[in-house]
C-alpha cells in the first residue's frame, strides 16, 4: 500500500511542477498572454465593443475608477461618482493635474485597465465628482461605443442633452401630465429620476422654472434653455399651450460650494417662437413690472393656485400634489388646521373637500399673502395666519384648542445625516406638540421632506417617541412619498426624500 501510495504521490507531484510552471508563466512579467491582456484592457469591452479607448482618452480627460468601485456605477449604475472612487484624474496637460478641470466639464470614466464604462460631468471641487450622464453600453446611435468622431464634443454634448430633456416630457405625457381642465403644475424634471443629476425644472402652465443646483448646468445654461424652449413647444397632443416663460433659479449655497459663483440666483426670459417651423429662441424678459408679472396661475387636481416664480424654491410644491388630495378626501364636515402652510396648498385642498373652518400658519408674510390670494381663487374661506408655528401652537394648547385634521409639512429640518440626531429632536418636538392639537379620533397628517430621514428610516419611530412625549396613542392609516412626476431611480434611492404619514390620534 505503501508503494502504491508513493506512486500517487509523484504523479501528484508530476502535475503540481506542470501546474507550477503553467502559473509561473501565466503571471510571468514578460509574458506574451500577459502583454495580450494588456492589449485587450483598452478595448472598450462594453457588450462586445472591440474599438480601442485609447484614443478616445487622448481626446479628453479621464477619471479613473478604484478597484472594487467599478461595479456600482457600472452595473448598480449609481448616478453619482464621489470624490473617494477615484483613483486619479488623466488630462491633456497633466503639469495642471485636476485642477485643469473647469467645474462641468464633460469627462470619461474608466477602471483601472481603461476600459471606459461612460461619461458624465467633472467637478474637482465638489464631493459630487462626477454626474454620470451615460454608459457606454447605453448609447442609442453608437457613436460614443464606437469612437467615430469627437463623442464629448460641444455639439453632441448639446445633443444628447436635448435627448434626454425630451425624454423626460414623454414620461409625463406617459403618466397623463399635463391633464386638460385639471393639472397643468407638475415636475417635468427631477435631477438623478431622469439621468439629470443636477437640474430639477416644474412647469406651470405656459411657466418653466430651473432650479440649478450643479455646475454643469450652469456652463451648459444656453443648451438647457434652448432644449426646454424646444421640448414645451406647440404639440398638437400637448394638453397645454406653448410654455412662454423660464425662470431660471441658480442655488447660490450648493453652487458655491460646486465652485461656480452666480451674480444672480434668479432669472427671467422669454421664449420666442416665429411660428415657420424654426427652432424657438429664448431671451433675457423685459425688467418685471412688479411681483403680478412673476406669477403664474395654475391647476392642480381641478383647483386654482397662484405661483410666485421668485419664492423659494420654484414657487410651488408639486410633489405634495397627491397627498393635498388625499387631505381633500378627508376634511368634509371637518376642523382642518394647516400648519407651515406656505402659500395655502393643503388648506385649500381642505376647503374645497368641505370643511367648516380652515386655519393656515406660516411664518413668512409673503406666503400667506399669496394663500389668502388662493382662497379667492377658488371661492373658500380660510384664515391665514403669520406666525412662527411653535408660538402658534403653544397657545393654541394654552387654550384648550382642538382641530379634527392637522397637516404638519414642515421645511427641511436636516440638510445632511450629520445634522440628523439634531433634526430628529426637532421634529418630536413638532409633532408631539401638533398631536395635542389634535381632536380625540382626529387625523394628523405628518410630513418630512429630508432625504436623511427617510433614507435612514427614523420618521416613524420619531413619531413614537413624539406621541410617548404627548400621551396619545397612535395609528398608521397611510404612509405616502412624493407625487408620480417626481420619479425616482432604483439606483439613487437618495432621491425619495419625502416621507408623509396620515395617523388616527386616539
Amino acid at each position: 500500500m505503501r508503494a502504491g501510495g508513493d506512486g500517487r504521490a509523484h504523479g501528484l507531484l508530476g502535475r503540481s511542477s506542470s501546474w507550477l510552471s503553467r502559473l509561473a508563466a501565466r503571471f510571468s512579467p514578460r509574458s506574451s498572454r500577459t502583454r495580450g491582456r494588456e492589449a485587450s484592457s483598452h478595448a472598450l469591452g462594453t457588450r462586445g465593443a472591440e474599438t480601442g479607448s485609447q484614443n478616445i482618452k487622448k481626446r479628453l480627460p479621464c477619471a479613473i475608477l478604484k478597484k472594487g468601485k467599478v461595479n456600482l456605477f457600472e452595473q448598480s449604475r449609481n448616478p453619482i461618482i464621489y470624490g473617494g472612487a477615484v483613483e486619479r484624474i488623466d488630462v491633456e496637460d497633466a503639469a495642471g493635474g485636476s485642477d485643469a478641470l473647469a467645474p462641468g466639464k464633460p469627462v470619461y470614466f474608466s477602471d483601472w485597465k481603461s476600459r471606459i464604462i461612460g461619461w458624465g460631468f467633472y467637478n474637482p471641487t465638489s464631493t459630487y465628482r462626477c454626474r454620470v450622464m451615460e454608459l457606454a453600453s447605453d448609447s442609442p446611435d453608437g457613436s460614443f461605443a464606437s469612437g467615430d468622431g469627437d463623442p464629448l464634443s460641444s455639439d453632441r454634448v448639446a445633443s444628447f442633452l436635448r435627448r434626454r430633456i425630451l425624454q423626460a416630457r414623454e414620461a409625463r405625457k406617459a403618466i397623463g401630465l399635463p391633464s386638460a381642465h385639471k393639472t397643468n403644475a407638475y415636475r417635468l424634471i427631477n435631477s438623478e429620476g431622469d439621468s439629470l443629476s443636477g437640474l430639477v425644472v416644474d412647469r406651470f402652465g405656459t411657466d418653466l422654472v430651473v432650479q440649478s443646483s450643479s455646475a454643469w448646468v450652469e456652463s451648459h445654461k444656453d443648451v438647457v434653455l434652448a432644449a426646454l424652449a424646444e421640448s414645451a413647444g406647440d404639440d398638437p397632443e400637448e394638453e397645454d399651450a406653448a410654455a412662454e416663460t423660464i425662470a431660471w433659479r441658480s442655488d447660490a449655497g450648493i453652487l458655491k460650494k460646486e465652485g461656480v459663483e452666480v451674480e444672480s440666483g434668479f432669472e427671467l426670459y422669454k421664449i420666442e417662437r416665429n411660428g415657420d417651423g424654426a427652432a424657438p429662441t429664448v431671451a433675457p424678459a423685459p425688467e418685471a413690472g412688479g411681483p403680478e408679472s412673476m406669477e403664474s396661475l395654475v391647476l392642480e387636481n381641478g383647483a386654482r393656485f397662484a405661483v410666485r416664480l421668485d419664492m423659494q424654491k420654484t414657487g410651488f410644491y408639486c410633489d405634495q400634489r397627491a397627498n393635498r388630495a388625499h387631505v381633500r378626501s378627508l376634511s368634509r364636515g371637518k376642523r382642518c388646521l394647516d400648519l407651515c402652510c406656505y402659500t395655502g396648498g393643503f388648506a385649500v385642498s381642505a376647503a374645497l373637500g368641505g370643511a367648516t373652518s380652515v386655519t393656515g400658519v406660516d411664518s413668512s408674510a409673503a406666503a400667506i399673502e399669496v394663500a389668502r390670494r388662493n382662497a379667492v381663487l377658488n371661492d373658500v374661506e380660510c384664515d391665514f395666519v403669520a406666525e412662527d408655528i411653535s408660538k402658534f401652537m403653544a397657545k393654541a394648547a394654552d387654550r384648550g384648542d382642538k382641530w379634527d385634521v392637522v397637516v404638519l409639512d414642515p421645511p427641511k429640518l436636516c440638510p445632511s445625516a450629520k445634522f440628523l440626531r439634531q433634526a430628529l429632536r426637532k421634529y418630536e418636538r413638532l409633532n408631539a406638540m401638533a398631536m395635542d392639537l389634535v381632536s380625540p379620533g382626529g387625523i394628523l397628517v405628518t410630513c418630512s421632506c429630508s432625504g436623511a430621514v427617510a433614507k435612514g428610516m427614523k420618521f416613524l419611530p420619531m413619531l413614537s417617541s413624539a406621541a410617548a412625549r404627548a400621551g396619545r396613542d397612535l395609528r398608521v392609516l397611510r404612509t405616502a412619498g412624493a407625487s408620480e412626476d417626481h420619479m425616482t431611480s432604483l439606483s439613487y434611492p437618495e432621491g425619495q426624500y419625502l416621507t408623509v404619514v396620515t395617523l388616527l390620534v386616539v
